[in-house]
């Protein structure tokens, strides 16, 4: 899986990076879709 890293706005806002990893088997993506 591949992602951009936090820019340094997002990283100023405290913004929550969109991937975690709870262990090598599980990936949660933390991103809302609106259209």
């Amino acid at each position: 899986v591949r992602k951009r890293p936090l820019n340094k706005k997002e990283i100023a806002r405290k913004e929550d990076d969109i991937v975690k990893v709870s262990d090598n088997s599980c990936l949660t993506v933390h991103e809302t879709k609106l259209k």
